[in-house]
């Protein structure tokens, strides 16, 4: 029996798209809780990378200290894309192996890194002026990739199985 990876991709899986969105939000969740703590390491406002990620919906203002809009701000953009791709890393992933959702998720982690934090996000003005290294964002972002190993749990949560 051969492995027909073109099937697999454009199978139709509603359940492993919500096991998607619930592995988006936790591990975006996961991954704000890595940026405070790294955020704390450094020195800096504990919320300050959440409020970042509100300036594309608030301007440079999310990231005023006294900015709890930021915060709201930040995290919603946050795990808006953490949705989208955690639905997307969902449904090319067919596998509810821990191990190999892990790896993946390694990958993931990297992908995320290099295309959304040094590519994408500096498209945004206001994050491209405040000069944050991308240092900072790699252990935030295998946090989010490795967080997407949750999806194993939800899908089997959903579909009633062990």
């Amino acid at each position: 029996m051969e492995y027909n990876l073109v099937e697999t991709w454009l199978r139709r899986d509603p359940i492993r798209w919500i096991a998607g969105i619930l592995g988006g939000i936790f591990a975006g969740l996961l991954a704000m809780l890595v940026a405070v703590g790294v955020s704390s390491a450094l020195g800096w406002d504990p919320y300050f990378p959440i409020k970042l990620m509100g300036t594309p919906l608030l301007g440079a203002a999310a990231t005023d200290l006294q900015s709890m809009q930021g915060v709201v701000a930040g995290a919603f953009f946050i795990e808006v894309l953490a949705v989208f791709w955690g639905v997307i890393f969902a449904h090319f992933t067919a596998t509810n192996s821990v191990s190999a959702l892990l790896m993946m998720g390694l990958a993931w982690g990297a992908f995320t890194w290099i295309f959304i934090w040094n590519l994408f996000l500096p498209s945004f003005k206001v994050i491209y002026a405040a000069r944050i290294p991308a240092g900072p964002a790699l252990p935030v972002c295998f946090a989010y990739g490795l967080g997407l190993a949750s999806i194993a749990f939800f899908d089997r949560m959903i579909r009633g199985t062990k």
